[in-house]
C-alpha cells in the first residue's frame, strides 16, 4: 500500500527513467524488454521521500492514477514537459493545486520559475549506480 506524501505547500517531483542495464564488452544477453519506472518524490523531507513503480506505458492512463494515489490534496508537482504530464490541474484538480514545468530542451532549471527536476534526476543516478555495480557493469 502507498503512504500518500506532499500537501498544501510541499512541492513533489515527478519523472520517468528507463532501467536497462547491459554488460560492457557485448556480454551477457540484452535486456528483453524495456523496463520504465515512475517516480514522486517529495523534496519537503530529508532524506528525501519517494513513491516508485514499475510501468508498463509511460502514458497519462498510466501515470495519473499513480500521482493520485502517490500525492496528498493540494501537492505542488514540478515535472518536465512530458506529454502524459501536461495539464495536471486540470486532469487531477483534487490533488494538484499547482504544477511547474521545466523544458530540458531549453533549460534545467527554468530561469524564470525557478522550477526543476534536479532532485529525482540526482536519485535516478544513485539507483542506476546501485543497479550498475550489482551486475558487474560498474
Amino acid at each position: 500500500p502507498v503512504i500518500p506524501f506532499g500537501g498544501p505547500g510541499i512541492v513533489c517531483q515527478i519523472d520517468e527513467s528507463r532501467f536497462n542495464h547491459k554488460p560492457k564488452y557485448n556480454r551477457g544477453r540484452p535486456p528483453m524488454r524495456e523496463n520504465w519506472v515512475f517516480g514522486v518524490l517529495s523534496t519537503a523531507y530529508s532524506p528525501s521521500r519517494g513513491y516508485f513503480q514499475l510501468v508498463p506505458r509511460r502514458d497519462a492512463e498510466t501515470l495519473l492514477p499513480i500521482i493520485q494515489r502517490a500525492l496528498l490534496p493540494g501537492s505542488t508537482v514540478h515535472s518536465d514537459d512530458w506529454a502524459a504530464y501536461r495539464r495536471l490541474q486540470a486532469r487531477l484538480p483534487n490533488v494538484v493545486a499547482n504544477q511547474g514545468v521545466v523544458v530540458h530542451r531549453y533549460n534545467f532549471v527554468d530561469p524564470i520559475t525557478g522550477v526543476h527536476t534536479q532532485n529525482i534526476e540526482s536519485l535516478w543516478s544513485r539507483l542506476k549506480s546501485t543497479v550498475k555495480e550489482r551486475r558487474g557493469i560498474r
